[in-house]
């Protein structure tokens, strides 16, 4: 199966506060985090990290990619230091750093889902932020003709932000499709929620 995510800033405490996320500490997360992961991921699966996997020393918080299943593509994210919104100097001595802990990165990525053009972006195409400035306006993608823009970014509970834009952020709820909350989004719930809307259209 292919599963999407993103946001799961492993290491950020301010996380918990921000989003609302229902563990009391860090270690609370990350267990969190890495059991419903590994409930529904099998290690033969492909999920696609779309940005900001870790936060807080990068170092020490990477290595719980080691415990999650699956082949890992990550899609960078602006905390994710390998992003080129970053000092050179930092991409330069991060980039190998994280390549040894997840199997693919791209900036962006283009993919078909039934015959469908599928964006894999960390950020949303149109100037929508969850900061009152919207930011890094140079790296925010095109939605594909006749396609979809899947992306992250906006730590919000909606699945939907804009036309065209599915967010499978982690703190996105999905349990109308019957994923459960902080579990990785199977590409067959996105398949429905696309054809729910495109009905209501």
């Amino acid at each position: 199966m292919i599963f999407y995510t993103s946001d799961l800033h492993f290491g950020h405490v301010n996380i918990l506060r921000y989003t609302g996320r229902p563990w009391s500490n860090l270690d609370a997360m990350r267990e969190g985090l890495v059991e419903n992961w590994n409930n529904v991921v099998t290690p033969d699966d492909v999920v696609y990290i779309l940005g900001d996997v870790v936060m807080g020393k990068r170092a020490e918080n990477l290595p719980v990619l080691n415990d999650l299943n699956g082949y890992k593509v990550l899609i960078l994210g602006n905390h994710d230091y390998p992003h080129p919104s970053n000092p050179s100097k930092i991409v330069d001595k991060w980039t190998q750093v994280y390549a040894d802990y997840v199997d693919e990165m791209h900036l962006e990525l283009d993919k078909l889902f039934e015959g469908r053009p599928f964006r894999l972006s960390h950020f949303p195409a149109k100037m929508i932020d969850h900061t009152d400035e919207v930011r890094y306006a140079e790296f925010r993608p095109q939605v594909p003709e006749d396609g979809y823009l899947i992306h992250g970014h906006l730590h919000c509970v909606d699945r939907v932000v804009a036309d065209r834009h599915i967010h499978i952020g982690i703190d996105a709820d999905w349990t109308d499709y019957d994923v459960p909350r902080y579990t990785p989004i199977p590409e067959i719930a996105i398949g429905k929620l696309i054809k729910r809307v495109e009905v209501r259209q």
